[in-house]
């Protein structure tokens, strides 16, 4: 799944957040992470081949709420989009888990939840 893994994911837990890439005329690459409905934005530029700079405001804070589960994702192997599930319980609660229900799993923030990071289990 590469850097779509990561896409993916991302979209489960901020579905209301926008994030996109801009390209520098050298070619270095900036992903920018924006929520319409606070006004909060996070930037990640790389500086080297394993660090990055973080630039990020107002009441979110979108890397911090993403990061957790791109590590666990990365800690997975970077698994591919057919190893996840979701399991939807009676009282709405979505749950999403890597190759069984009762392995890996998170529960997604509800659409009420704003802001609200996934909890990992």
């Amino acid at each position: 799944m590469g850097a779509q893994g990561p896409q993916f994911l991302s979209a489960l837990v901020q579905p209301g957040v926008n994030d996109f890439t801009l390209v520098a005329e050298d070619g270095r690459r900036t992903r920018c992470l924006y929520d319409p409905d606070s006004s909060s934005w996070a930037r990640i530029t790389m500086t080297g081949v394993i660090t990055a700079q973080l630039v990020h405001a107002g009441p979110r804070d979108l890397w911090a709420e993403r990061e957790p589960l791109l590590a666990h994702w990365r800690d997975a192997g970077r698994p591919g989009h057919e190893r996840y599930g979701l399991t939807v319980s009676p009282d709405g609660t979505h749950t999403v888990w890597l190759d069984e229900p009762n392995g890996m799993s998170w529960r997604l923030p509800d659409q009420n939840e704003s802001g609200r990071s996934c909890d990992l289990r």
